[in-house]
C-alpha cells in the first residue's frame, strides 16, 4: 500500500512537472518561432497568425483555467495509476473516474463563462482564433472520426461486452 501511495504521488508530480515545462515552453515562444502558432518549416503549426489582440485575449482564457487544467491532468494521473493498480480495485477506478469528470466538467464550465465574456466584448475572437483555443482544449483527442471512450464512465459506440458493431441494413 506504502508503495502504491509512492507511485501515485510521483505520478502525479511527474504530470505536474510536464504539464508546467510544456506551457512555459509553449508561452516563451515568440510569435514568429518555426513552428510555433503559424506554422514554419517542419513545424506542426496552429493555424494562421492572429493579430495581438486575438492572441491576447486567447491567453486570457488559458491563463484564467490554468488551475483547471492542471485539476484535469492530476485526476487523469490519477484515474491511470487506479487502473493499473495491482490488485484491481473497481471503486477506486469509479472514484477516479468520477473525479476526472467533476474537473472536466468545471473546466468546461469556467471555460463557456470565459468564452461567452470575451464574445460580448469588443474583441471578439474570429473562426481561426476559436479554432485554436478549441484545438489546446485538454482532453482535446478524439472529435471528428474519433473512436469514443470506453473506459469506466466511457461513452462507448460499440455492443455491450465489446466485440464489432452490429451493421445497419
Amino acid at each position: 500500500m506504502k508503495i502504491n501511495i509512492r507511485i501515485s504521488h510521483h505520478l502525479r508530480t511527474l504530470a505536474a512537472a510536464v504539464w508546467l515545462v510544456t506551457v512555459t515552453f509553449v508561452s516563451a515562444q515568440p510569435a514568429d518561432f518555426p513552428g510555433g502558432p503559424g506554422g514554419g518549416r517542419g513545424g506542426r503549426g496552429g493555424g494562421p497568425m492572429l493579430p495581438p489582440e486575438q492572441m491576447a485575449a486567447m491567453n486570457s482564457i488559458t491563463t484564467a483555467l490554468s488551475a483547471e487544467t492542471m485539476a484535469i491532468t492530476l485526476t487523469t494521473s490519477n484515474l491511470v495509476a487506479a487502473s493499473y493498480a495491482t490488485p484491481k480495485d473497481e471503486a477506486k477506478i469509479v472514484a477516479a473516474n468520477s473525479a476526472l469528470a467533476s474537473a472536466r466538467l468545471a473546466w468546461a464550465t469556467k471555460a463557456s463563462v470565459l468564452f461567452a465574456k470575451v464574445q460580448a466584448s469588443t474583441n471578439k475572437l474570429n473562426e481561426a482564433a476559436i479554432a485554436q483555443l478549441v484545438a489546446s482544449a485538454p482532453g482535446g483527442r478524439g472529435g471528428r472520426g474519433g473512436r469514443g471512450g470506453s473506459g469506466p464512465g466511457g461513452r462507448g459506440f460499440g455492443p455491450p461486452g465489446g466485440g464489432p458493431a452490429p451493421r445497419a441494413q
